[in-house]
């Protein structure tokens, strides 16, 4: 008799524990945040700024996810004062380094997510490196004429003209649309 109650009672901790089992929710940190899949990781290219490796936080950047597709966004971000941290997730026509000067320098951008789509790409090209590329560096570094590019300007409208050489305190995404 005392056999088949504790066989009862551990046959209906074994259904029990199955069915709390299927019942309980997935981790919430799954059901909160989505992990991107990027195929441009995070990372400083050695430059003039003489860092290399992201600039993230040793635990993470942590924001509210804020889509800019006009100015009014990038001045919603500029202008908020709730304390909020924000990552800004910018459509390639808006990376440029006008706003992300000001993004910078607002103090209220933990990261940025560059959203790459043929639809949106800058029509004069993009670079990060300066209109004098390589300037104090390459062969005519040294010399009277063409020493800072002063014969030829490379890529005079260019927006993303000295990206390289800014030392971004957030890491920079992206990810195509």
């Amino acid at each position: 008799m005392a056999l088949s109650c504790r066989r009862r009672i551990f046959l209906l901790q074994v259904l029990f524990i199955s069915i709390l089992h299927e019942v309980l929710p997935d981790r919430t940190s799954l059901k909160i945040y989505q992990p991107l899949q990027a195929e441009f990781y995070c990372f400083r290219r050695l430059n003039g700024t003489h860092e290399f490796g992201c600039s993230s936080d040793r635990s993470g950047n942590v924001g509210v996810i804020h889509v800019v597709s006009n100015e009014e966004d990038v001045q919603f971000i500029l202008d908020d004062d709730s304390g909020i941290k924000y990552i800004a997730a910018l459509r390639a026509d808006f990376f440029n380094m006008g706003n992300m000067t000001k993004l910078q320098d607002s103090g209220r951008v933990t990261g940025v997510i560059v959203l790459r789509s043929s639809l949106d790409l800058p029509e004069q090209g993009f670079s990060p490196d300066s209109t004098c590329p390589n300037d104090g560096f390459g062969l005519y570094a040294d010399h009277s004429q063409y020493a800072s590019c002063k014969k030829v300007s490379w890529n005079p409208k260019n927006p993303g003209t000295d990206m390289f050489f800014t030392r971004w305190n957030f890491p920079i995404f992206m990810v195509d649309n």
